[in-house]
């Protein structure tokens, strides 16, 4: 969804604390968003941008920690240790990514 700065500037200033800023933007609008984003306090930590068109979730292992991108958020297999898992809404800022459970049958 295109958000000019100003309205990237409202809806970065109403998210709560530990939030995470995603930009999958062209470059010169994501400078925008980045720039709207840091004046509403949040740390270069918290801000990731992409370029590219794919969007992919970044999910944590919590069995072997390898970092799996996926393009949806349902059940998968670690394509390291081949566990099932499941991600969770649990954000890590150090990884830049959500931890996923395994799955017990």
């Amino acid at each position: 969804m295109p958000v000019s700065s100003n309205k990237a500037e409202q809806l970065l200033a109403q998210q709560p604390l530990g939030s995470l800023v995603w930009i999958y933007s062209e470059e010169d609008s994501a400078q925008a968003i980045e720039y709207a984003a840091r004046n509403a306090g949040f740390s270069k930590n918290e801000i990731w941008i992409n370029k590219s068109s794919e969007q992919n979730t970044r999910i944590f292992c919590s069995q072997c920690h390898h970092i799996n991108e996926i393009s949806s958020a349902e059940m998968f297999e670690c394509e390291r240790c081949h566990i099932k898992l499941d991600p969770s809404n649990h954000y890590s800022i150090y990884h830049k990514s959500y931890l996923a459970y395994p799955i017990i049958n």
